[in-house]
């Protein structure tokens, strides 16, 4: 099953005969791992011989899969697209999901591909996740963000995407993180759709009790819009745009996506929102314009350490402290 060719930037195999088998039987493997639908039989024939390897584990089989598309393609990237983007992904990739694949699916083949991929020599995974991806252009927590697709933007952040500092660099290249770029993106696409109505501003009542382990948003009367963003008397009696959004992906995207930054630059804000609006009116204020708590910035701290060695997310489990702070640490509580 080996097709090694050379790799070049921009240069990718075409998924076709030999190379297409690596996809199908990879998702042939996350079908089955995560069904657990396999009878006597066919555990007994995944046992024989395959490809000259005897006596696989459905683990073994997944790491060597991954390793050999890493040799023929030099990376992960086209199959970040397939999680990421499902049948909307280009070409022969869209047949990964099928129409009407479900969120929760694409995240568990994603986790439990970046697990295995942890075991493939010479993969290190925060970079998988952080990289820019040759095909789109963006990073995958940027592909993620723009589909709206809360659930897979978790856990790209849970799994070390994009780190904590606003530049890094690749290839002697300086690119802005995929992190910040999601929050700018996610913010434009907030104000658009308040301007046009899509989002309705809801007017803030006290809160009440809430599960501390979901994305926190105050409680709201669901009263109709009166206007568009620009309207001065709606936003004189709001705290921000985020706070006054209610909950929608976007939203939450852009919450968990905070949670993992330990401040937004106003400037930044500035230079990717722009269009003369005030950056204090987007986020609370603690997240650009006031220093955030200790708490936060202890956290960001925790994981970017644990990042810097590739230890993210699972080592979280491990750490002798109180279940509340290891979903603290896995950025599941505000």
């Amino acid at each position: 099953m080996k097709l090694k060719e050379q790799f070049s930037m921009g240069k990718i195999p075409s998924l076709k005969n030999a190379h297409l088998l690596l996809y199908v039987a990879l998702k042939l493997c996350c079908v089955r791992e995560l069904g657990d639908a396999c009878d006597a039989e066919q555990q007994e024939q995944q046992q024989q011989q395959q490809d000259g390897y005897q006596n696989m584990s459905k683990t073994d089989l997944m790491v060597k899969i991954l390793q050999e598309i890493l040799e023929c393609e030099g990376s992960l990237d086209r199959l970040m697209v397939c999680l990421l983007l499902g049948c909307r992904a280009p070409g022969l990739a869209s047949g990964w999901y099928s129409q009407t694949s479900s969120e929760d699916e694409k995240e568990q083949d994603l986790r439990l591909i970046l697990d295995h991929a942890r075991l493939v020599p010479g993969c290190i995974v925060r970079e998988v996740v952080s990289a820019p991806l040759w095909s789109c252009g963006s990073s995958p927590v940027v592909v993620a963000a723009l589909a709206e697709a809360p659930r897979l933007v978790l856990t790209l952040l849970q799994y070390g995407a994009g780190g904590t500092a606003l530049n890094y660099y690749l290839y002697s290249k300086c690119y802005k993180n995929g992190v910040y770029l999601a929050i700018a993106y996610l913010l434009r696409k907030l104000r658009d759709h308040v301007k046009s109505g899509v989002v309705t501003v809801h007017y803030l009542e006290p809160s009440g009790q809430h599960d501390p382990c979901a994305v926190h948003v105050p409680q709201i009367s669901h009263q109709p819009a009166r206007g568009a963003y620009e309207d001065a008397n709606v936003l004189a009696r709001t705290t921000d745009l985020l706070t006054v959004s209610g909950e929608n992906p976007i939203t939450s995207c852009l919450r968990y996506l905070l949670r993992s930054v330990p401040h937004v630059p106003v400037k930044f804000l500035r230079d990717q929102v722009g269009d003369g609006c005030d950056v204090a009116l987007l986020l609370p204020r603690q997240c650009c314009l006031e220093p955030a708590s200790l708490a936060h910035l202890a956290r960001t701290a925790t994981r970017t350490h644990l990042r810097d060695k590739d230890l993210l997310p699972q080592v979280l489990h491990h750490l002798p402290i109180p279940l509340t702070l290891q979903q603290y640490l896995n950025l599941l509580r505000d």
